[in-house]
């Protein structure tokens, strides 16, 4: 998606920690395990929008 992409723009280094985040949550929702899966997808949604708020502000900053 335009999220995911704007976030390894900010942070390229992260798809590796991303991808074994995936793994993590898919295990979790195999097992239906919904508190093994909770915090670790929190983690890497708040992950995500930080990095994206991050792009979206030096984005702005190129305007003004």
């Amino acid at each position: 998606s335009i999220y995911i992409a704007a976030s390894l723009q900010e942070a390229p280094e992260r798809m590796s920690s991303a991808n074994q985040e995936h793994a993590v949550m898919v295990e979790a929702c195999r097992r239906r395990d919904v508190d093994a899966g909770l915090v670790p997808t929190k983690a890497h949604i708040s992950a995500t929008v930080d990095l994206v708020s991050v792009h979206l502000r030096r984005l702005g900053s190129r305007t003004t």
